[in-house]
């Protein structure tokens, strides 16, 4: 990447959303994993599935705590329960999403993106205004208080991950 140096070398993840980093990175002892998993002679599919354990409980940790801090914003459980965590299936990473929505059970569709940036004046079909909703930040709060325990318990959960994939053999 030519011309781009200093901290604003990371570019945003979408231009709607400038504040937004593309990823969160978490190191591990990589070395150490993979010493475990040779002395335990685990196949490939055995540790990308110990791998994508790990990912999924790491990100069901972020998702709690988003969805505790997205809690503290809105008083609907249902709306603050639409933050979604996956692992990937190929077992390099996961990720914690609160910008898909979702459809409430009244059948509306809602998306907490709304809630955390904001939106301007809605004009409805009739030309009457509905009013704006002020912008309520709440995703990154809740990445940051978990990221620090999700951090330390990634290389944990590998190791359960790899220990209970040989003893189930």
């Amino acid at each position: 990447m030519q011309g781009r140096e200093g901290p604003s070398a990371v570019p945003p993840l979408c231009d709607k959303f400038p504040g937004m980093a593309d990823n969160i990175t978490v190191e591990i002892d990589l070395d150490k994993v993979l010493r475990a998993m040779d002395a335990m002679e685990s196949t490939a599919k055995e540790g990308s599935r110990a791998f994508r354990t790990a990912f999924r409980r790491c990100a069901n940790t972020i998702k709690r705590s988003v969805v505790k801090s997205a809690r503290t914003v809105t008083s609907n459980r249902e709306k603050a329960n639409l933050v979604k965590a996956v692992a990937y299936k190929s077992g390099l990473g996961a990720s914690v999403n609160a910008w898909q929505g979702g459809y409430l059970k009244s059948g509306r569709f809602f998306n907490l993106k709304w809630l955390d940036n904001g939106t301007s004046d809605v004009i409805g079909r009739n030309g009457r205004k509905h009013g704006a909703t002020p912008a309520k930040p709440f995703f990154w709060q809740g990445v940051d208080s978990a990221m620090g325990a999700a951090t330390d318990q990634l290389e944990g959960d590998l190791m359960d991950a790899l220990i209970k994939a040989y003893e189930k053999r």
